[in-house]
């Protein structure tokens, strides 16, 4: 069970990375030390990247919905709040939840590309799922 919640998590986080959340076009931004990037901006590059589904491991697709991006200059850091849909034929039905994650941003020069770094998941949950016993 704590395998595959492992599983589970390391393929969702990956699915954002590798999603809209972490390739975010940087117009404008050179190899400048700092840029800054209003939120509406942001939240505009990674709309239309979303609904995105991610297969786990054969046995479910996640599909994420749009994140919803929250400024976290404390920490300068970005959150994101999204709805899930977990289904597969290990599941026999659809389940709703919600993911909210943390994460910084990396500017990649070789694709003039923000990308998510640093990804700390906040909250994950499926309230009609229950764990095996």
């Amino acid at each position: 069970p704590m395998l595959h919640r492992r599983r589970f998590l390391t393929a969702a986080t990956r699915g954002l990375a590798l999603g809209g959340a972490a390739l975010l076009v940087a117009r404008g931004a050179q190899a400048q030390p700092s840029y800054t990037v209003p939120l509406a901006q942001l939240q505009s590059m990674v709309d239309p990247k979303f609904p995105r589904s991610v297969p786990v491991q054969g046995l479910f697709n996640l599909t994420v919905q749009t994140p919803h991006l929250r400024l976290l200059p404390e920490v300068n850091r970005l959150g994101a709040a999204m709805a899930l849909d977990v289904a597969g034929p290990a599941l026999r039905r659809s389940y709703p939840g919600s993911l909210d994650v943390e994460f910084a941003l990396r500017y990649e020069a070789s694709d003039r590309t923000l990308r998510a770094h640093q990804i700390q998941l906040g909250r994950m949950e499926f309230p009609g799922l229950r764990p095996a016993v």
